[in-house]
């Protein structure tokens, strides 16, 4: 079984240089299915293979869409969709190309990789404009690193994601790890003892009007040179800047059933790998360990059947006096299973009353958005969005009871040095989504795959939807979500959230307004809460459900589908 590691990335290539792989046929879902009343979707076009990365230049309001091995699209989004391709590898000499941003002014920065067996370089590249109106560009280098080793396993996640500081004055790079979770890769014995590298599992800042940096594999010459922004993340693929000038950064954890993070990134901050993953501890760390005997270990998984997980007294103490900063916490209701450390079961933190940092295990979230601009109305306004990548095909998703291939609304909420998060699955049934971007209020989604697959760009329209507040309350206050799963047969799980405690009644009704059932009714604490629908004694139809709550009111309708 290949490994799911970084968005399955590397499975696409052998060592060296680059070449393509055949990719293994699976069932092509229809269509992503909303989840949430008043969320409208449509496919606007078929994307190129491969294509990785889906960014918008601010200065035109134009998207474009990148490929691994280099090649940049313009998609136009008209009367009539279409895609023209703009750049190569010819043009700007990156071959495997992993990260994509735009600056304000519509200077492209492109994130790659030059592959030097035994060794990997990271390159950024720019690409300004040679007139205004025009695709063609002048490339300059703005950095590239020293050559690294490379591990030669699925776990070379490389240079991939990028952003721009708000102010355009910084890059923001994502250097993924070279292991799985610390263990020694020496890549057939070139480079004996070896885990991680100072240029690896980091973030990396560089000036924007860097010329040719050259980025040293060196921890103290990088803090020196300013270059290292943070450490201790795994795969950061994504990055991206909040409304309020805050950088968050998606992570994929490793083959073992830890929590995939959502991190608010920081200067100088350590973010715990590889000794601590997903809110857990690195358990290779301690004399005596035995993957057989860990529950969290999925002999399925790649790392597993290559004999990565063993005792490893060798495994080095993390920095001493280092303080690790943990992922932000999921309250759920949705992404937040986890499989129990002591006794191996899967369980729902939010069922359980307990927060989970931050995802199921290896969904792999990916395109992380912002509604930056408050173009959305109710409980959406001022949110976030992310996908996941893994679907239930995943030897190592399927077992934690997670759909995964999704589109999640992430209500966060900061406090001074916290934040914290609900996670509520809107749209459902993509087709690993690699890549989004938000422009006001849509949400547009590309897929990725090979030749056979579906590779749409989805348009997700949520004008139309918004949880409808009450006089006094603002958003994220008292809310009523979507049953899931929608359609049902027979049994649906129906959430609530109540902004202080108080009696409430939540009851469901046939089309004609005759009470079917009365699933809450009494005095509830503030918080979240969950309810089940069986309707295995009904007829197939539309039912409503509906909640009071002091002074709050509000209705949805779902589906019995027998």
């Amino acid at each position: 079984m290949m490994s799911r590691c970084a968005f399955l990335l590397v499975l696409f290539f052998t060592g060296g240089l680059p070449t393509a792989q055949p990719v293994a046929a699976q069932p092509v879902a229809a269509q992503p299915v909303a989840l949430r009343e008043g969320v409208m979707l449509r496919q606007v076009l078929r994307v190129a293979p491969s294509a990785v990365r889906l960014a918008h230049d601010p200065s035109t309001g134009a998207l474009y869409t990148l490929t691994m091995g280099g090649d940049l699209y313009h998609l136009a989004l008209g009367d009539m969709p279409e895609q023209t391709q703009v750049a190569s590898a010819d043009d700007h000499g990156l071959h495997l190309t992993l990260g994509l941003a735009f600056g304000s002014d519509g200077t492209l920065y492109l994130v790659g990789n030059d592959v030097q067996d035994p060794f990997t370089v990271g390159v950024v590249m720019r690409g300004v404009r040679d007139a205004a109106g025009s695709e063609a560009r002048t490339w300059t280098t703005v950095a590239r690193s020293a050559p690294y080793p490379r591990s030669n396993t699925a776990f070379d996640h490389n240079f991939n994601g990028v952003a721009v500081s708000p102010e355009g004055a910084f890059l923001f790079v994502n250097s993924g790890s070279r292991t799985d979770h610390g263990e020694v890769q020496d890549n057939d014995g070139q480079f004996p003892g070896l885990r991680e590298v100072p240029l690896t599992s980091a973030i990396l800042r560089i000036p924007t009007d860097a010329e040719a940096v050259l980025l040293p594999n060196d921890h103290d010459a990088l803090v020196q040179g300013g270059y290292l922004f943070a450490d201790g993340t795994r795969n950061s693929f994504d990055l991206t800047f909040a409304p309020n000038g805050d950088l968050l950064g998606t992570e994929n954890a490793g083959d073992r059933d830890d929590s995939e993070e959502l991190n608010w990134l920081r200067e100088g901050r350590h973010y715990g790998f590889p000794w601590h993953l997903g809110g857990n501890i690195t358990p290779q760390q301690f004399p005596g360990y035995d993957p057989d005997a860990d529950p969290l270990v999925n002999p399925n998984s790649y790392a597993y059947q290559n004999g990565f997980f063993y005792d490893d007294p060798a495994f080095p103490p993390p920095p001493e006096g280092r303080v690790f900063t943990e992922p932000i916490a999921n309250a759920g209701p949705d992404a937040d299973h986890f499989r129990n450390q002591a006794a191996g079961q899967v369980q729902d933190a939010s069922d359980l009353g307990v927060r989970l940092y931050t995802f199921t295990s290896h969904r792999s979230p990916l395109g992380l958005v912002f509604d930056a601009d408050s173009a959305l109305v109710g409980d959406l306004r001022g949110g976030a969005f992310v996908m996941a990548w893994t679907g239930t095909e995943s030897d190592l998703l399927r077992p934690l009871d997670d759909p995964g291939e999704d589109l999640l609304h992430l209500d966060l909420e900061k406090q001074g040095d916290v934040y914290d998060l609900r996670a509520t699955r809107i749209v459902q049934g993509f087709e690993n989504p690699i890549d989004a971007v938000m422009m006001g209020q849509k949400i547009y989604v590309i897929e990725f795959g090979g030749g056979g697959s579906r590779r749409g760009l989805w348009e997700v329209d949520l004008s139309a939807t918004g949880t409808a507040t009450v006089s006094g309350e603002g958003p994220r206050r008292f809310t009523l979500e979507q049953n899931y799963p929608n359609p049902f047969n027979p049994e649906t799980t129906i959430r609530y959230h109540l902004a202080r405690p108080g009696t409430v009644r939540l009851g469901v009704y046939d089309v004609l307004g005759r009470e079917v059932a009365m699933l809450a009714e009494g005095f509830k604490p503030a918080g979240e809460h969950a309810a089940r629908f069986e309707g295995a004694g009904l007829p197939s139809g539309l039912y409503v459900y509906r909640l009071h709550a002091g002074a709050f009111s509000q209705e949805r309708t779902m589906l019995l589908v027998k």
